[in-house]
């Protein structure tokens, strides 16, 4: 017991009551990074990594289809899409599909091409909708009207920003509807070598990489618009979508509503990544998340506790081991950078396995240096997103 109590005091004296404060703290904040990074965000690889039978999470899909498929974007005036990706949605290797095309206040020339379009590829579908600007068409009534005039029961939501990246995409999509009445793919965004670029696509990974494992996990909480599939049955037993009054939602959500009904499928493969162009650099990138962000106040409070729960403990951890490295004897300096090395080894590994399973090559250094610079960035969103509300949120 004495020598307990020596070996007690001798720590105190070396170290000090700081020393021994901010050593427990930094190993505690640690466990929790650990559980965060390497446990349940983990869930996506070790998922891909150990599945590997047709049907399942990274597995090739089956050769019989479970049925034909619907694929619904709305689009205005936008012949990039035409020229760039009707062509690889039509050439999608799956035998019975259609794509619905919903037209939102388009001129008479696009209208006409459409008709053209339509006449040489019978699997496209049109429909179009006036858009009066005293009552303008939201995005939510507009996916309504491509679900109901939709042929098929198994439904696929994209962008018109937004491309397969394979022919194989919607055999994989349509293969989770096997598993489940609501499918939640991936969508990263297009390649850019800028710094900037690389970073949006660094954030695009980590929010992915956090409600694609929710979703593994069977607590879904939001998929991506650009990638998301449910029944017809489903949708319209839940009433289709809620929060009427704002033009964003359909992604988060009504998908939070639609998993408390039925079953999640998470797709994840390579060859069914979407990407989504990026049409500016950072000015565009704030302003996009600003926007979306908006739904987040409108979260359970499990899901925001959670998502706040990792941002605010890395910056806690980042904050003692910066203490420890500046005010604490040598050996507590050297024990405070192996504990910082450990939570970035393990991120790290984390993101590699993730970026094996969604396709993200390139991104190593990138999302290192984005997830240093993340909780300060998730703050200054919140704050800006309060003083200076995105426009075009509310109708």
């Amino acid at each position: 017991m004495e020598n307990s109590s020596g070996i007690v005091q001798q720590i105190h004296s070396t170290y000090g009551f700081w020393g021994i404060i901010l050593s427990t703290a930094a190993i505690l904040l640690l466990a929790v990074q650990l559980y965060y990074h390497a446990g349940y965000y983990g869930t996506l690889g070790r998922r891909y990594l150990r599945r590997k039978k047709p049907g399942q999470e990274g597995g090739q899909p089956h050769a019989t289809p479970p049925g034909g498929i619907s694929v619904i974007v709305l689009m205005g005036d936008d012949y990039w899409y035409l020229d760039h990706t009707l062509p690889k949605v039509l050439a999608q290797e799956y035998p019975d599909f259609e794509l619905v095309i919903v037209e939102v206040g388009t001129t008479e020339d696009f209208t006409d091409r459409l008709i053209v379009l339509k006449e040489q590829y019978p699997r496209l579908t049109v429909t179009r909708v006036d858009n009066d600007p005293r009552f303008p068409i939201s995005n939510k009534i507009a996916y309504n009207l491509g679900i109901k005039a939709a042929r098929y029961d198994n439904i696929i939501l994209t962008t018109s920003d937004a491309y397969p990246v394979s022919p194989k995409w919607l055999g994989y999509m349509a293969d989770g509807f096997r598993r489940g009445d609501m499918v939640i793919g991936y969508c990263g965004l297009e390649k850019n070598d800028t710094a900037q670029g690389r970073l949006a696509r660094s954030s695009r990974l980590f929010s992915s990489v956090r409600y694609l494992s929710a979703a593994l996990r069977g607590r879904p909480y939001r998929g991506i618009i650009q990638n998301l599939g449910f029944t017809r049955e489903a949708y319209f037993m839940n009433r289709g979508f809620d929060y009427l009054n704002m033009n964003i939602g359909e992604d988060d959500l009504f998908v939070q509503r639609l998993g408390k009904t039925v079953k999640a499928a998470v797709v994840v493969s390579p060859l069914a990544t979407v990407r989504q162009k990026q049409w500016g650099g950072r000015a565009w990138w704030w302003e996009k998340r600003k926007f979306y962000d908006v739904a987040a106040r409108y979260y359970p409070a499990w899901i925001r506790l959670h998502v706040a729960g990792e941002a605010l403990s890395r910056l806690a951890f980042y904050a003692v081991v910066a203490a420890l490295v500046a005010i604490c004897p040598p050996e507590l300096k050297i024990a405070a950078a192996v504990l910082f090395l450990v939570r970035m080894l393990a991120v790290r590994y984390t993101l590699w396995r993730a970026r094996k399973v969604l396709g993200e090559p390139g991104l190593g250094n990138s999302s290192m240096v984005y997830d240093l610079y993340y909780p300060f960035s998730r703050i200054w969103l919140s704050v800006m997103g309060r003083l200076r509300p995105a426009p075009g949120v509310w109708r």
